[in-house]
């Protein structure tokens, strides 16, 4: 798993990155985690407020490394 950290105030390709994922934030819900494979966004998971909900995120996805 690879971890970027875009920020939607300082880059300027944020937009165009958001759109070409099809990923809507009409409302501005901050942190969005976001998972992308091959590509293309799988999943996404907005304002996130506490680690079980990253850590229950990737445990759904398959993406943690206990396999």
């Amino acid at each position: 798993v690879e971890f970027v950290k875009l920020n939607s105030s300082t880059n300027k390709s944020y937009e165009e990155i958001m759109k070409k994922l099809k990923v809507e934030n009409k409302r501005e819900e901050f942190p969005i985690l976001i998972y992308i494979k091959d590509g293309e966004m799988l999943a996404n998971l907005f304002s996130i407020d506490t680690r079980e909900k990253v850590e229950g995120f990737i445990e759904f996805h398959g993406l943690n490394n206990s396999r």
